[in-house]
């Protein structure tokens, strides 16, 4: 059963590729010619049989028209024969009419496989042309769907570093207010959140500084609590920011403008997480008389 099974294999081999002329089409248009082993994997079991048949039964297309141009060709020579026989002892027999017939029967034979070759030629080129019809589908599906990928691939990393863009911010926002809310918490041990208590050991060491400042011709030294100093020269720095932006003294500088209220802002909330509320107004509240006192001073004057 080996034995025939190897014998079939190789005639199938043989018949497929001498006889059918087979070729790798399609997306196998590249791969090698399938070898005997190829063909052994299918003749198995009953397969052997009908393979078999196939191969004393079916021909392909060109051994079909070669044949039946023999048949047309020995059937139009029986029918010279037959001339010949009837014409031969007669005037009316010519030799160059039988060798137009030979050569018109050896022309209709070459035309016959000459059709039958351009319609196998066209019927593969109908194939390629479909064949590469679906590779260029297939390419196209293939990069709209790279392009689609690319896409998503960048707004995934727009939104990517974009998220971590805000998870740093908000990692800065929680390290400030970590340590606005320590600093409360000792604020608020030290008792200077409430007014009613009397100043503990600390708000009597705080820091405090001297200041200066006129008052008529003489010149007055003044004692002032950090908070105090912090509070005035903020306020300072603002009334000289607002003098600058109605005098124009930045323009269309739009950069140097921004810069200056970032150190503005930052000025600010230094002071409130510094010092609390009650100190920073009662702060404001003697800056404010002291402006009014001096101005008041200097218009009597």
């Amino acid at each position: 059963m080996s034995c025939a099974k190897e014998d079939v294999a190789g005639q199938l081999h043989q018949w497929a590729l001498e006889e059918m002329h087979f070729r790798p089409q399609g997306r196998h248009v590249n791969s090698k010619l399938p070898s005997v082993d190829d063909f052994r994997n299918i003749c198995r079991g009953q397969m052997v049989d009908i393979w078999k048949f196939v191969i004393q039964h079916v021909y392909s297309a060109q051994t079909v028209q070669k044949v039946k141009g023999n048949l047309a060709l020995k059937h139009q020579q029986l029918s010279t024969l037959s001339y010949r026989v009837k014409y031969q002892g007669t005037e009316q027999y010519s030799s160059e009419r039988d060798e137009l017939l030979e050569t018109k029967r050896a022309l209709t034979a070459e035309l016959a496989s000459l059709k039958s070759d351009v319609h196998h030629v066209e019927r593969d080129l109908s194939k390629l042309k479909k064949d590469i019809l679906g590779t260029e589908q297939a390419y196209r599906e293939s990069c709209t769907a790279l392009g689609e990928l690319r896409r998503r691939s960048a707004l995934l990393k727009a939104h990517s570093q974009q998220c971590e863009e805000l998870h740093d911010c908000y990692q800065e926002f929680e390290r400030r207010m970590n340590g606005k809310i320590e600093k409360y918490k000792q604020l608020q041990s030290y008792g200077h959140w409430r007014t009613d208590l009397p100043p503990s050991k600390d708000f009597v060491e705080s820091t405090f500084y001297s200041r200066k400042r006129e008052e008529g011709e003489r010149e007055v030294t003044a004692v002032e609590g950090a908070c105090a100093k912090h509070v005035r020269e903020t306020c300072d720095s603002i009334g000289q920011f607002l003098q600058q932006v109605l005098q124009g003294s930045f323009g269309n500088d739009r950069i140097t403008l921004a810069q200056r209220k970032d150190l503005l802002w930052k000025d600010i909330e230094m002071v409130f997480s510094e010092y609390p509320v009650n100190q920073i107004v009662t702060s404001l509240v003697s800056n404010t008389q002291y402006c009014i006192v001096s101005n008041t001073y200097y218009i009597i004057l």
